[in-house]
């Protein structure tokens, strides 16, 4: 179960691919409000530089009629949300030596 959404409720996933350390995807398990469906996959690569790190989402809002509404304004939202994690990440990263400890 992720961090709570806006505070309220959190997106409860299950991976369907996990490929250390180049792929992790998951989807959508519960049914949280705002969300009829949820898919997302962060893919790392190696590069010159150090490494990237590439997230992919796709979502449904709901209900369905407010959805053409509510679906730009829970990706920006979601876009926020994914880029400070993704910034923590890379914090860690950095003052661990690019080591992720599993288990």
């Amino acid at each position: 179960v992720g961090k709570p959404f806006f505070g309220i409720f959190g997106i409860e996933t299950r991976y369907v691919t996990y490929t250390e350390p180049h792929i992790a995807a998951v989807t959508l398990i519960n049914s949280p409000p705002l969300f009829a469906t949820f898919a997302a996959s962060i893919r790392h690569q190696d590069n010159a530089q150090g490494s990237t790190v590439i997230y992919k989402l796709r979502f449904t809002a709901k209900p369905r009629f407010p959805r053409w509404i509510m679906e730009p304004i829970l990706l920006k939202a979601l876009q926020l949300e994914t880029a400070k994690r993704l910034r923590a990440l890379a914090k860690f990263l950095e003052r661990n030596e690019g080591e992720l400890v599993f288990g």
